[in-house]
């Protein structure tokens, strides 16, 4: 089915674009798998706020530094391991993290707030920019912490406050709407 050579994640990433096609065809019917080198990876929302954010940054723009990066965090690698493995088990460990970061996407949708017509015409676009900064500062703001120190809770208990946050003051809203008609 496919005419490939068997060949190893640093040979893979020296392929000239044309050879490299062949195999990132390969990747894309593969499944995925949560093991690397006989590391089992945790699942993304259980690494820190912070790790995710990094992987997720990486994914954007893949190159080797980028996704050596995510191997690392993920699955615990020693470069040269990584470098060395047979690109087979590879393909199996970047579909797995590529799948987590869409279930993650995929719960972020439910804190995506209803439009705003206000809130657009003030510009609230403009911190956009920011990306999870903004949730940093927002949250750090709240528990009398530092930004950093908010990176490091779990993705998982940062998700739940902010889904908290997002859940409670559209309650508020609901109900200050229904005691102004009344």
């Amino acid at each position: 089915m496919f005419n490939i050579s068997h060949i190893n994640v640093k040979d893979f990433f020296l392929l000239d674009e044309n050879e490299a096609i062949k195999y990132v065809e390969l990747q894309s019917i593969m499944l995925s798998k949560d093991v690397f080198l006989n590391y089992r990876a945790k699942p993304l929302s259980e690494l820190t706020f912070g790790q995710v954010s990094e992987i997720k940054r990486n994914f954007i723009n893949p190159d080797y530094k980028s996704l050596l990066n995510c191997f690392k965090i993920v699955f615990k690698v020693k470069e040269d391991d990584y470098r060395r493995s047979d690109i087979i088990p590879y393909f199996y460990a970047l579909n797995w993290i590529k799948d987590q970061i869409m279930v993650l996407i995929e719960k972020e949708k439910m804190l995506i707030p209803d439009p705003d017509p206000e809130l657009e015409m003030a510009g609230v676009k403009k911190l956009t920019i920011f990306s999870e900064m903004s949730i940093l500062i927002n949250l750090a703001e709240k528990f009398s912490t530092t930004p950093m120190a908010i990176e490091t809770w779990t993705y998982n208990l940062v998700f739940t406050i902010i889904l908290y946050q997002k859940l409670l003051n559209e309650v508020r809203r609901d109900y200050s709407d229904i005691t102004k008609s009344k």
